[in-house]
C-alpha cells in the first residue's frame, strides 16, 4: 500500500506547471500571488457573513441565535478540517489540493449565493469551508516550496498581509453587496 501512494504521490509532484514555466524568472510571485487570492477569500468569507446575518434572519423567519449558525459553520468546519488536510497534504502534495480547495470553494460560493432555504445555504457554507480549509492548509506551504530562500520572509508575509485585508474588508463587502445587491 504505501509503494502505491509513493507512486501516487510522485505522479502528483511531477505535474504541472510544466518545468520550463517554473524556471522562469519571477515565477514564484506568480504562485505567491495565487496563494494570496485564496487566503484573501477563505479569510473575506470568515467576516463577509456578518453584516448579513440580520437580514438573513428576516429572509429565513427565524432567531438571531438560528441564523448564527450561518457562520459557526463556516468557522467550525475551517478550524476542524485545517490540520487534517494538511496532513494529506504532506501525503500527496500540496499542489492538487490547493486547485481542488479552489474549486470546491467556489462551488460552494454558488451554492451560497442560490441558497432558498436555511438547511440549504447551511450545507453550502460547509462545502464552502471544506474548500477554505484546503486553501488554508497549504498556503505556506506552497509559498515555502516555490520561493527562493531570500523571498521567502516576503512571500509569506504578502500571504499574511492577504489574510488580514479579507477579515478586515469582509463586512465593508457584505455591507456593500446587501446595499447595492439586496
Amino acid at each position: 500500500m504505501s509503494v502505491l501512494l509513493g507512486r501516487i504521490r510522485n505522479a502528483v509532484l511531477n505535474t504541472l506547471p510544466l518545468k520550463s514555466v517554473r524556471e522562469c524568472r519571477g515565477y514564484h510571485w506568480f504562485v505567491v500571488g495565487t496563494v494570496c487570492a485564496g487566503a484573501f477569500m477563505a479569510a473575506l468569507n470568515v467576516s463577509i457573513i456578518n453584516i448579513a446575518l440580520p437580514v438573513l434572519k428576516k429572509q429565513f423567519h427565524v432567531r438571531m441565535h438560528i441564523i448564527e449558525w450561518v457562520s459557526l459553520v463556516y468557522l467550525l468546519t475551517l478550524a476542524g478540517l485545517i490540520v487534517p488536510f494538511g496532513r494529506v497534504a504532506d501525503m500527496f502534495g500540496p499542489r492538487w489540493m490547493y486547485a481542488f480547495g479552489f474549486t470546491v470553494f467556489m462551488i460552494g460560493s454558488l451554492m451560497c449565493g442560490l441558497a432558498p432555504t436555511l438547511t440549504f445555504l447551511l450545507v453550502s457554507r460547509v462545502v464552502q469551508a471544506i474548500g477554505a480549509a484546503m486553501l488554508q492548509a497549504n498556503s505556506v506551504a506552497i509559498i515555502t516550496a516555490a520561493a527562493p530562500a531570500s523571498d521567502r520572509g516576503k512571500a509569506i508575509g504578502f500571504q499574511a498581509s492577504a489574510q488580514g485585508i479579507g477579515l478586515s474588508l469582509g463586512p465593508v463587502i457584505g455591507g456593500a453587496l446587501i446595499s447595492f445587491l439586496n
